[in-house]
């Protein structure tokens, strides 16, 4: 029984591009969940700093305004911690992405 080397050689050679294109497609699929994560993050900021910019312009006492100031903030980290989570996670996992 005769062995064919180049259709092994061949069937080695489709195998290992398809393992390289997963992990490519792979990795661009968490770079992307990076970005918009980033993005949702800085939205969020800003949203919080507009908020709190606000409440401080506010005609009010200063115990209102520290009381909801402390709350909008509570809030929006209540918010922005898990996606940094999430963040922090992916990027553990990328190499050539960590800060």
């Amino acid at each position: 029984m005769k062995i064919d080397f180049n259709l092994i050689w061949l069937i080695l050679s489709i195998f290992w591009t398809i393992i390289v294109a997963i992990f490519t497609v792979l990795y661009w699929i968490n770079f992307a969940r990076v970005f918009f994560l980033e993005r949702e993050i800085n939205r969020l900021y800003k949203e919080r700093d507009d908020k709190v910019k606000e409440i401080r312009e506010a005609p009010t006492s200063t115990h209102i305004i520290e009381v909801k100031t402390h709350m909008t903030l509570r809030n929006y980290n209540e918010r922005i911690e898990p996606l940094e989570r999430k963040r922090r996670f992916i990027m553990e996992k990328l190499p050539f992405l960590r800060k």
